[in-house]
């Protein structure tokens, strides 16, 4: 960006995603990434996969070559993203050692 942006609001993680495990976690963190390749987390949100229909539901568990539709709790955010940052999304099935 040759000027600032900000940022504000909920941004609502929708994965599809498909494993040969019958269960798996899912994770969705969102950085504020410098010039410089320094990047500074933002918010982040985990899934386990069998509680994807919620915590009060029975479980669910995964089967291979299935795809599913999974929409993580919102990341919630306010930044300026100042000339030269981007936003980096990432996307992973785990976040040793924070969860």
């Amino acid at each position: 960006m040759k000027e600032g942006a900000e940022l504000s609001g909920p941004i609502v993680p929708t994965l599809y995603v498909s494993s040969d495990a019958k269960d798996t976690d899912f994770t969705v963190k969102a950085l504020d990434v410098y010039p410089d390749g320094r990047a500074y987390n933002l918010d982040e949100s985990i899934q386990r996969l069998r509680y994807r229909d919620g915590y009060d539901k029975p479980l669910v568990w995964m089967e291979w070559g299935e795809v599913y539709k999974v929409t993580l709790q919102p990341l919630n955010t306010s930044n300026c993203f100042e000339a030269g940052h981007q936003l980096r999304i990432e996307v992973s099935s785990r976040n040793f050692a924070r969860f």
